[in-house]
């Protein structure tokens, strides 16, 4: 076989190791057995697509061997509590950073989530990570190729969910920036090629929530559940 011949190969087979390791997870029932899947399907997969381009110089499979990489724990972390570091679980929700089944106690209730928990079970902390990565992204973007037909709808969202946020925070009766003063520092200041209106809104819902709460907070039952407790 020639070696463009091995290079076709190795990328099918990669791929589908890879791609079939992370559909296969759903399947699986058992965590520890899920977990392993996953890693070893995207170490294998992974392997052999990088190798795949060696007929292209071994810079080029450090590239693809990198960016796999990436995109494989980035997708663990995101949506799946397959890393776990000396028995504990790290991710970006609450449930995929929750310990294993077998590691709870059946009959211990169910923990309430943090008063300033967003939706999808989110810690503030890194929910507001999130928005700092977001705003410096298109912030950064927009100063760079300028504000245009293309950027300035990014720049609208971000605008506009500062200020439904601003609201939501204080409708649930929560401390600005839900307490992340550091990340909200940073996001208001990456804000800059923006005129700072993400922060400036954010402020302003703020006051409008606090005058006129509205929205999911006045349904959601953790806000309910600690809206309670403030009036006792």
């Amino acid at each position: 076989m020639t070696l463009e011949t091995w290079s076709h190969w190795l990328l099918i087979a990669g791929g589908a190791i890879l791609f079939g390791s992370w559909i296969g997870t759903a399947f699986v029932k058992d965590r520890q057995f899920e977990r392993w899947l996953y890693w070893f399907g995207s170490l294998t997969g992974g392997t052999f697509a990088a190798l795949s381009f060696a007929g292209r110089g071994w810079k080029t499979v450090v590239i693809v061997a990198v960016g796999l990489a990436i995109v494989t724990v980035l997708q663990a972390y995101f949506k799946t509590p397959y890393i776990r570091i000396r028995g504990r679980n790290h991710a970006f929700s609450m449930q995929d950073s929750a310990p294993d089944p077998a590691d709870v106690d059946p009959d211990e209730p169910p923990s309430m989530p943090p008063r300033d928990s967003y939706p999808g079970r989110l810690t503030a902390a890194k929910a507001w990570w999130l928005f700092v990565v977001i705003i410096g992204f298109f912030g950064v973007g927009g100063a760079v190729v300028g504000w245009d037909g293309h950027t300035l709808p990014a720049a609208g969202m971000i605008c506009l969910g500062a200020l439904v946020s601003g609201i939501d925070d204080a409708t649930r009766k929560l401390p600005m920036a839900r307490g992340q003063n550091v990340q909200a520092i940073i996001a208001a200041a990456l804000s800059i090629s923006m005129a700072f209106l993400p922060p400036a809104l954010y402020l302003l819902g703020y006051q409008i929530g606090t005058r006129r709460p509205m929205g999911c907070g006045l349904r959601d039952p953790v806000a309910r559940h600690y809206a309670k407790e403030d009036n006792e």
